[in-house]
């Protein structure tokens, strides 16, 4: 069997019946803004490939496999997709389990090998079924208590600058942005937790903009179409406006975060594009149907910066009180301060860290002193854990 690289191994195959496709594309999403990586047919079958060859193709590189079951039952090709899985279930004892979707019935027909499994039941909402199936897959219950820890480390100004705009507008957006290795995503993640803190119905797009050297227009804009099942041509003139429409009528039911990583990735007549084709035309939409959205859900979208350059650009030359139709931009990420870094030591990370740990032992005078990517390795090496390994790919 091949050695599989990262890029190509999946924590979880999502296994579905067409029916049910947008339901699961939607716990996919949720998969992925936990830290999971998911498999999922649209997602990752080629054009004018077979199908079947695709699968068998997979099959060594998966870890877990999810059966979704809805109103209509298992579908012909789920049946094809868990005989598939049977041999490597025997073989390398892989997670397998069923998740129950609105609409199932009470005793579906299901392969009996499964019905010996905890089910993860979307019918109801405690236990929380989004954390049922994390825990599932990945046989952690929750994320690790070291990079919680880690999380609640700096960053209190850009916290309190984002908390108090979302307490103003239920529609707004925002640059992450700092020298490379300052922790971007740590900052994020954490916005991401406090946003979501209580809400359960939550859709995340995260995009990567520096995938391939950078994007080109029409790949961005399939992308975000695909999130929200359009099939409105990116290049008919009013692809804006109706997906605009799409992302509105979604989120009348639920908050809605875009994550764009990597914007220092792509031309500055790109980014612009972004914000003034794309986010003006949404917001103002936005705005206009207020009044039909429900339970102050959010509409939000995270421009993430990891180089720093993308406040020195011509494109970003705007007036800061156009909100929401323009970019908040937060205060730029600093290295760490030797008091804030202390403090975290002595009383927030106090149960985790080794006992006698000081800050001299985590910084490096002669290298990169209190710049965070440093510190979060160090930690993280005291701890016995990997920051590129085991702690990093829980970050949104």
């Amino acid at each position: 069997m091949p050695v599989p690289t990262t890029d190509e191994e999946f924590d979880v195959f999502l296994s579905y019946n067409s029916k049910d496709r947008q339901a699961v594309i939607d716990i996919g999403n949720q998969l992925k803004a936990r830290g999971i990586k998911p498999w999922i047919d649209v997602w990752e079958i080629t054009p004018f490939t077979r199908w079947q060859d695709e699968l068998q193709r997979v099959i060594p590189y998966i870890k877990a496999v999810a059966v979704f079951v809805g109103p209509s039952g298992i579908g012909p090709w789920e049946d094809i997709e868990i005989n598939a899985f049977l041999e490597e279930f025997a073989k390398r004892k892989i997670h397998m389990g069923l998740v129950l979707l609105p609409g199932c019935v009470d005793k579906p027909d299901v392969p009996i090998f499964l019905k010996s499994f905890q089910a993860v039941d979307y019918r109801i909402s405690n236990p929380n079924p989004i954390e049922q199936l994390v825990w599932g897959i990945s046989g952690r219950k929750q994320m690790p208590l070291l990079l919680d820890k880690i999380l609640k480390l700096n960053f209190d100004e850009q916290i309190n600058f984002v908390k108090s705009k979302i307490k103003d507008y239920q529609v707004a957006s925002f640059l992450i942005h700092g020298p490379p290795e300052y922790g971007q995503r740590v900052l994020l993640t954490r916005l991401i937790r406090i946003i979501s803190h209580g809400r359960q119905n939550i859709k995340s797009i995260k995009i990567n903009l520096g995938n391939n050297m950078g994007m080109g227009r029409e790949t961005i804009w399939r992308l975000i179409a695909n999130e929200f099942g359009s099939l409105v041509e990116v290049n008919a003139p009013s692809f804006y406006v109706e997906i605009a429409d799409q992302i509105c009528e979604r989120w009348q039911t639920q908050d809605v975060i875009f994550i764009f990583h990597t914007v220092d990735y792509i031309l500055p007549e790109l980014l612009k594009d972004l914000i003034e084709k794309f986010w003006q035309t949404l917001a103002e939409k936005a705005l206009n149907n207020l009044q039909q959205v429900k339970n102050d859900t959010y509409l939000l979208m995270f421009l993430v910066d990891y180089k720093g350059c993308v406040c020195n650009w011509d494109v970003w030359n705007f007036n800061q009180s156009n909100a929401p139709d323009y970019p908040f931009t937060l205060p730029p990420i600093a290295p760490l301060q030797p008091n804030i870094l202390e403090n975290w030591i002595n009383q927030i990370a106090d149960d985790v860290l080794p006992s006698g740990l000081t800050k001299q032992d985590l910084i490096n005078d002669q290298l990169k002193g209190y710049i965070p990517y440093e510190v979060y390795s160090r930690i993280c090496k005291y701890c016995g854990n990997t920051w590129e390994g085991e702690i990093q790919k829980w970050l949104a």
